[in-house]
Order: C-alpha cells, then structure tokens, then sequence
C-alpha cells in the first residue's frame, strides 16, 4: 500500500503523517504525490508509522512523468 492509499484510508493528512515519521509536511507531500520516493530512513519510519502496511516495495513503482523520461 503507497503512503497515500494509507493515508486516504486512515484519513490523516499531510501534518500528522510528517509528525509520526518525524519528517517535515512538506517531504511527506512529495512522497504521497509520488514526487520523490523515500530514503531509506524515512521508509523505516513510514513503516513503523503504519505498523507495516507500507514499505519499500510499494514505493517501487514510477510516477508516470518519470516513466515518460
């Protein structure tokens, strides 16, 4: 599940996602717009944020204006 599929789901938004990974709203923005993947250090936390329903696999895939490149 993408970080923004849980987010929808739990409905949280931009703020508590970027309190809970100790990250700022604004990363958590990109990566739930699929504008950036995460590093690995905030994977770990986005992990244990949603007691594991994301993790590195679902942020493999492309967002499709990198796929056109």
């Amino acid at each position: 599940m993408h970080l923004s599929e849980y987010m929808a789901a739990h409905s949280l938004d931009d703020d508590t996602v970027a309190a809970g990974i100790k990250r700022t709203r604004v990363t958590v923005s990109r990566i739930r717009r699929r504008k950036v993947r995460p590093d690995w250090a905030t994977l770990a936390e986005i992990k244990e944020f949603t007691n594991g329903a994301c993790s590195a696999d679902d942020f493999q895939e492309l967002a499709s204006s990198e796929a056109a490149e």
